[in-house]
């Protein structure tokens, strides 16, 4: 594994926390942390396994901690599902 930056740490912990978040929640849950480093973080984190990405609408994605489960799941996919235009 990777060694974890202060970014990556700030990551694990709110979503060890929340379980489920967007990246978009992540960013205004980690105001001392820039988009960029956040970005990154996931970046290095899904390809060390730490989390997992899955795309569930148009430029929605929601990261998951690769061992903890998903309880926001259903309520998110389906508040996503009809902000979707059509």
């Amino acid at each position: 594994m990777f060694p974890i930056g202060s970014a990556e740490q700030s990551l694990v912990n709110a979503l060890g926390t929340r379980g489920t978040a967007t990246l978009d929640e992540l960013v205004d849950a980690l105001p001392q942390h820039t988009w960029n480093q956040i970005f990154l973080a996931v970046d290095r984190l899904s390809r060390n396994g730490t989390l997992t990405i899955r795309h569930v609408g148009r430029l929605r994605y929601l990261l998951t901690l690769a061992s903890s489960p998903e309880p926001r799941k259903l309520q998110t996919d389906a508040a996503l599902i009809q902000d979707r235009p059509r």
